[in-house]
């Protein structure tokens, strides 16, 4: 490779390592937002739970078409797609911190986050409806409601594995190209 094609390769790979830092530092705050939501969510739903009648005549007051029921359904459907999405924000640091750490994003262990990353997608998109339709009828909530998957994740999930192979063949190619020197 000429110099000038080494120059332009630790540039670029210079600059990989700075936005792997920044986004892995970014993941962390977002990972701490989203703790402190799901623990303001968890308060909120036992505040209601415990406060049922005060609560009721409040949103009686308020002329709300809500009840306690509905803001207990929205409470654990909330915690539990704050959780999910906590564990692809988990993810995604583990995965730009690699990226950092390695100096390159070619690696098995990229490989790994990004298909937990697209599991997890898969799972959310199931998941969080069908919770939020087991609440409303566990807790007999007075509207109907219908299980509905977020298409938009799933197609998001299917891109995000597609890159997983791409950082796998790439994995390889990294391999091949370090025993070779």
């Amino acid at each position: 490779m000429t110099k000038e094609g080494d120059d332009v390769l630790s540039d670029a790979l210079s600059k990989l390592n700075k936005i792997s830092y920044f986004v892995s530092l970014l993941s962390k705050i977002f990972l701490t937002i989203l703790i402190l939501m799901i623990i303001i969510v968890v308060a909120v739903g036992i505040g209601v739970t415990l406060n049922a009648d005060f609560f009721s005549q409040v949103i009686e007051d308020t002329g709300s078409s809500y009840t306690v029921s509905h803001i207990q359904e929205m409470s654990v459907t909330a915690v539990v797609g704050f959780a999910l999405g906590a564990i692809v924000v988990y993810y995604v640091g583990r995965l730009f911190s690699n990226i950092h750490r390695t100096n390159t994003p070619f690696t098995d262990d990229s490989v790994k986050f990004l298909e937990m990353i697209a599991i997890l997608m898969v799972v959310g998109a199931f998941v969080i409806p069908i919770v939020s339709y087991a609440t409303s009828f566990a807790l007999e909530a007075e509207y109907n409601q219908s299980v509905g998957v977020n298409l938009f994740a799933v197609f998001a999930a299917f891109l995000i594995y597609f890159m997983s192979l791409v950082f796998k063949y790439g994995a390889m190619l990294q391999k091949e190209s370090d025993e070779m020197l």
